[in-house]
């Protein structure tokens, strides 16, 4: 598959590319017709919509200044921040495919996934940079290295600071929908982790099922409790982006239950993917939330949710 840029003057026309079931579309559509709702709340931390869409630009227009380009793999090594969405949008937008990792692999298995995928850059944070130096000291093919917080190594670039860089913005190109968007691997346990391709379209049909399967509301607030490397996390995000409700990112760490649901409640969560044990709590504790995916229900639940396994 290749890229086609679309310049057009005709201002009466719409390209091409912003007709594409992707999400970065949704995002966009959002961005310009409530520009100002929240999007992501990560912590204290709000963004909206129209900040998501602008970092998202801003992150693929650094990419696309190194080279970075359709196709190219791009290694996600980060645990939950709304700045791991921005960088998998702002890679889409030039049709690079990002490879979230699970952070949890040893310095090995991941120069594994580096060598398999081909990834030449890899986004991380200061907690796990070490792991993906080592990564990169184990290979030698990873030529660029981004990181979302702040950080003194020479060798390493830093997030905030590429999105804040002049420059021309990226080009108008068009990425169609079976263009892989993301690459996401197995855990391995019986063998090497294989890479499964996951397309635009894939992607657009995850977002329809889940819409199509939920009783969903304009007031629904979606909490996002896995990690965003794993599917049930990043695929939390598609129906969200395109139904243009407000989704809560949940840190990683030490799992705290009862923090987790005060933070629920506080949010005024309504639908979530937890774990049983977690989802039944979820259930007994809060009367708001309607929707809970891969949960059986408990019976002893002052009201039903909706469960979806």
């Amino acid at each position: 598959m290749t890229a086609t840029a679309e310049p057009t003057s005709d201002l009466t026309t719409e390209p091409l590319r912003s007709r594409r079931n992707h999400w970065n579309n949704q995002i966009r559509r959002h961005a310009f017709m409530t520009p100002d709702t929240v999007a992501i709340k990560y912590l204290d931390r709000a963004t909206t919509w129209r900040e998501l869409d602008e970092r998202s630009h801003a992150f693929a227009a650094a990419l696309h200044r190194r080279g970075v380009g359709f196709g190219d793999r791009v290694l996600m090594i980060l645990l939950n921040r709304t700045e791991y969405l921005e960088a998998i949008l702002g890679a889409n937008l030039i049709g690079a495919i990002p490879v979230p990792v699970n952070f949890r692999m040893s310095p090995g298995e991941v120069a594994y996934l580096v060598r398999d995928s081909g990834a030449r850059v890899v986004v991380t944070e200061q907690l796990l940079a070490p792991l993906a130096d080592a990564a990169t000291a184990a290979t030698g093919l990873i030529e660029t290295t981004i990181v979302v917080d702040a950080d003194d190594d020479a060798g390493h670039l830093d997030y905030e600071t590429l999105l804040a860089e002049d420059g021309p913005p990226i080009p108008d190109i068009d990425v169609p929908e079976d263009t892989v968007s993301l690459i996401m691997y197995t855990s391995g346990t019986t063998g090497k982790p294989k890479g499964a391709m996951l397309t635009h379209q894939n992607l657009h049909a995850q977002a329809v099922t889940t819409i199509a399967s939920t009783a969903g509301d304009t007031d629904d607030i979606a909490s996002v409790v896995p990690p965003i490397f794993h599917i049930a996390g990043i695929g939390a995000f598609t129906p969200v982006f395109y139904r243009g409700i407000r989704s809560i990112i949940h840190p990683l760490g030490a799992f705290d239950a009862e923090k987790m649901l005060d933070a629920m409640e506080r949010e005024g969560t309504t639908s979530v993917f937890m774990v049983q044990h977690s989802g039944r709590r979820s259930a007994r504790r809060s009367r708001r939330i309607r929707e809970i995916s891969n949960c059986a229900p408990s019976p002893g639940a002052r009201h039903r949710p909706r469960i979806r396994c």
